[in-house]
Formats: structure tokens, C-alpha cells, sequence
């Protein structure tokens, strides 16, 4: 080791290491997360290219930190809490 307490990683490192460990490095593994906003109450849909979902419950505080700004209208947003509009997005 070139200093003391510096990390080398050995053999069984070897195809665990990334920018960002747990993210999939096949693009077509991350799903999308989407939020649907409906009187106050905030519903998590996350989805994956091969058709799966998972939705879930998050309260309108977490859109709101997301967003950077107050969430004025029901409706879809993305994962950056971007408002998409009163319709689903396609393909749902």
C-alpha cells in the first residue's frame, strides 16, 4: 500500500466496484419513478422496462424537498418532481 490505511481492493472486488455502488450499469435496469399527486396524498409508482411495477406512499413533504417548491397541483410529476400534467404518462 502506498499510504497507511489506503483501500486496494482485491480479486473478490472485482466486478463490485462503481461511481455508484447498487446503480445497475445496464441502462435498462433502472426503473422509472414517477409521483401522482391526488387531494394531498402522494402515491409512488416506480416501473422497469420490462414491465414490472411497484408503487408505494410517500407524504407530500418528500415531492415538495424533490421539487425545491411548493406542489400547487394534482397531477403526475417525475422523479425530479417536475409537474407532467393531469394525464398519465404514456404507457400506463
Amino acid at each position: 500500500m502506498s499510504r497507511k490505511n489506503a483501500f486496494e481492493p482485491g480479486p473478490h472486488w472485482v466486478g463490485k466496484t462503481s461511481f455508484a455502488p447498487g446503480v445497475p450499469e445496464n441502462k435498462d435496469a433502472i426503473p422509472e419513478l414517477l409521483y401522482q399527486v391526488l387531494d394531498g396524498r402522494v402515491v409512488t409508482l416506480t416501473r422497469w422496462k420490462d414491465g414490472s411495477t411497484a408503487r408505494g406512499e410517500v407524504p407530500l413533504s418528500d415531492l415538495t424537498a424533490v421539487a425545491g417548491k411548493a406542489i400547487s397541483h394534482d397531477g403526475w410529476y417525475d422523479a425530479l418532481g417536475k409537474y407532467m400534467g393531469s394525464d398519465p404518462p404514456s404507457g400506463l
